[in-house]
């Protein structure tokens, strides 16, 4: 799927460099109807969405002002069973001792928009700052059960389940620079940081099954700060009107 993608994005490319002009600066058409759609350049050189996994895109208000909004959303899950190769010696015979079966998924969602700032608009090469909120949630769930048995009538049985759900809000800021191709593509450079601030909730259900069942219900809360900053992020824009 990426490498169509690629390949249609790589087509746009081709065509829209048809379009450049033999301005000086093709970043002079830039005004408050020009929008792009950005993509950042990984390590492969393959294409991925700029500032979120789904959506990036940006909206100039002026030659000098613009603001960029990203979307990013992951989903995933797996399960595992497995037997462990141990062996219970009981009356002459083997009995396999221990079965482990693990279940997890999670849910991220993040918005972020920054205010983008161009210190010299009209020219090819554009330097930029911006700075923005953004705000992450992030929720996950895990179940591991363990069972064998305990003797030749009874199974012993223990089930962990952990939920967990966190918010993360945060700022990040950013400087660059922009290299406008043509009035459609320009590529960029970017470096960033980012000052967040967390908290987690957790809860932890313990379900043991031997001769009674117990079950045992404990919580969490965990909070801080964190401040990071990125690698250097290189990437294209399309921009159209």
């Amino acid at each position: 799927m990426k490498t169509y993608f690629s390949a249609i994005v790589l087509f746009l490319v081709i065509t829209q460099c048809g379009y450049a002009q033999a301005k000086a600066s093709p970043a002079e058409d830039l005004s408050d109807s020009s929008r792009a759609l950005q993509f950042q350049i990984t390590d492969n050189f393959s294409l991925s969405s700029f500032q979120g996994s789904v959506f990036s895109y940006m909206h100039h208000f002026t030659k000098e002002r613009a603001l960029r909004i990203g979307l990013s959303v992951s989903v995933g899950g797996n399960n595992l069973d497995q037997s462990d190769d141990q062996f219970w010696y009981n009356q002459n015979s083997l009995t396999h001792i221990r079965k482990y079966d693990i279940e997890k998924n999670s849910t991220g969602l993040q918005l972020s928009t920054q205010y983008i700032w161009y210190l010299n608009p009209g020219s090819r090469l554009l330097l930029f700052s911006g700075a923005g909120p953004f705000l992450r949630y992030d929720r996950s769930f895990e179940k591991n059960e363990t069972s064998y048995p305990q003797d030749d009538t009874r199974m012993y049985r223990t089930t962990i389940e952990t939920q967990s759900s966190q918010w993360t809000p945060g700022a990040s800021g950013i400087v660059g620079v922009e290299w406008f191709a043509s009035k459609a593509i320009s590529f960029s450079a970017e470096y960033g940081l980012q000052l967040s601030y967390f908290w987690n909730e957790s809860k932890i259900t313990t379900k043991t099954q031997n001769n009674n069942s117990v079950d045992q219900i404990s919580n969490a809360k965990s909070k801080g700060w964190n401040l990071a900053g990125s690698s250097v992020k290189f990437g294209l824009s399309l921009y159209f009107q």
